[in-house]
């Protein structure tokens, strides 16, 4: 509600949005696959868990949830 509420309401703005990996099933395949290079991967995997290291408690928050194909 709060996405909507934002593109609502800043319409000429540069939003930038994130979603929280699902780690418990209700998976669908994906619509769209880009192939990284494993290098790449691991980076992007090292910057996340660097930037949100607030989420760190939570048990889903591991270098697998990031790394899963």
């Amino acid at each position: 509600m709060i996405s909507d509420l934002t593109w609502n309401t800043f319409r000429d703005h540069f939003i930038l949005e994130y979603e929280i990996p699902k780690y418990d099933g209700d998976l669908v395949s994906p619509n769209l696959f880009v192939h990284l290079d494993e290098a790449i991967g691991r980076k992007k995997v090292q910057l996340i868990t660097n930037v949100f290291q607030n989420q760190r408690k939570k048990h889903w928050f591991t270098e697998d949830t990031f790394l899963r194909s």
